[in-house]
């Protein structure tokens, strides 16, 4: 109750001692009844509201989508005042595009003075954060009158592929004379899948190439025979060249031996030459919530379309990844058909900073031939030290470097950077 009020009170009961009793007592009664009443209304429907955010399950980027408030409460309760922030994660367009970016949280600093800086930064930081509109949250006043239930459309843009989220943070309550004011404690969230754009790679890209011979060389055969691993899984059978068949089944070793053009009849029943670690931790570098999903997105996307590339030119791929779990995941990619399906199941584990890879899959341990692919946002030295023990020709691809960028560590092989554009393009240290 604020102090205008409470001198309002102080008054009616001065001039119930000193003036008019009677009016005095009308006076006390409706400045006491009054907030009363308002408090008991107030107290009522907090406890009856009920919010929902409504999304759809995916979206396309930059297709306009409309989002659902729902707020549903007895018909007999007004709600007085609810104030609320609006807030989307990043992957959409900011929904206050007038607001300033909140700066990044300070950084922690040892010693006296340097201590005592750090604690008033992060005092003022805290303040900004509580109070300070940002471009990817919008405050909201809403108040009902006899209406049970109400929807409160949200226009959305989807801009950044990945697991978006919206939910409702900060929820107050007033009573309708603004004395009191309350938490409402729900946990109103939802989210949704922005569905990757998968570019069209061309084949003229050289880790494509570097990939390709890697691959062919590891996957010679110089015998026509059935061939069998150390797994026991039979590898390629051969027959003579037929017209119509594809150049790249060719076996070039064998056909030298054999005087004639030799190509493989089957399939290999053993994992793939070709595999990719799929690494969805989310980078620690200091840098804005667009930054860092803008460059998970782009990693994602290059990463899809490489390895569509491959499919299309028939090397398939194995792809590991860490599932919402945290165990390991692999999925066998053998069409450029799969990569919808397979990229959409990938996005719904999400890049996120609680996941923990430390260790290979054990499909991976010890392997000595085919080539890895390893995509991350960040490399730390566990990880680092357990690619060690895998002996497979090893490409590791990361976001182009910005200034904020931190790869703590990284595994031997050659780097490539994702640029914007969707190319793959060496490092010059790689």
């Amino acid at each position: 109750m604020n102090i205008g009020y409470l001198g309002a009170i102080a008054i009616a009961i001065l001039f119930l001692l000193y003036l008019d009793g009677r009016i005095g007592v009308l006076m006390l009664t409706c400045l006491i009844l009054m907030p009363t009443l308002s408090l008991i209304l107030t107290l009522l429907v907090r406890h009856f509201l009920q919010m929902e955010l409504v999304l759809p399950e995916n979206g396309s980027k930059y297709q306009k989508m409309t989002a659902l408030l729902r707020l549903h409460k007895p018909r007999w309760l007004p709600l007085p005042f609810l104030r609320v922030r609006l807030q989307a994660s990043a992957h959409f367009a900011p929904l206050n595009p007038d607001a300033e970016e909140l700066e990044p949280e300070p950084l922690a600093a040892y010693g006296f003075v340097a201590g005592l800086r750090y604690r008033a930064a992060c005092r003022k930081w805290r303040k900004q954060l509580f109070t300070q509109p940002t471009p990817y949250m919008l405050p909201m006043c809403l108040s009902m009158s006899i209406e049970e239930f109400v929807e409160i459309p949200i226009c959305l843009t989807p801009e950044c592929c990945g697991k978006a989220e919206l939910w409702l943070s900060q929820m107050k309550i007033s009573d309708f004379l603004g004395l009191f004011q309350f938490s409402v404690k729900q946990d109103v969230r939802e989210t949704m899948l922005i569905l990757p754009e998968i570019p069209d790679m061309k084949p003229d890209q050289t880790i494509f190439r570097d990939i390709t011979n890697a691959v062919i060389t590891a996957d010679d055969e110089e015998e026509a025979e059935l061939d069998y691993s150390a797994s026991t899984l039979p590898g390629y059978e051969h027959r003579s060249y037929q017209p119509g068949d594809s150049l790249k089944r060719i076996n070039w070793k064998l056909s030298t031996k054999r005087r004639q053009l030799m190509v493989r009849k089957d399939e290999p029943v053993s994992l793939p030459m070709l595999s990719l670690l799929l690494d969805l931790r989310r980078s620690t570098a200091r840098m804005s919530e667009r930054a860092r999903i803008e460059q998970e997105e782009c990693l994602f996307e290059t990463i899809m379309g490489l390895i569509s590339l491959c499919a299309r030119n028939g090397f398939p791929c194995q792809v590991f990844y860490c599932g919402e779990a945290g165990a390991w995941k692999s999925v066998s990619i053998q069409s450029p058909e799969q990569i919808a399906a397979e990229s959409i199941l990938m996005l719904q584990s999400g890049f996120r900073s609680d996941v923990q890879m430390q260790h290979l899959p054990s499909e991976l341990n010890g392997a000595s031939s085919g080539v890895l692919l390893y995509a991350t946002t960040e490399s730390d030295a566990p990880l680092v030290n357990a690619l060690a023990g895998c002996f497979m020709t090893r490409h590791i691809i990361v976001p182009e470097p910005t200034e904020q960028s931190l790869y703590s560590a990284m595994p031997t092989g050659s780097i490539w950077y994702a640029t914007a554009e969707h190319h793959l393009v060496p490092a010059e240290n790689g």
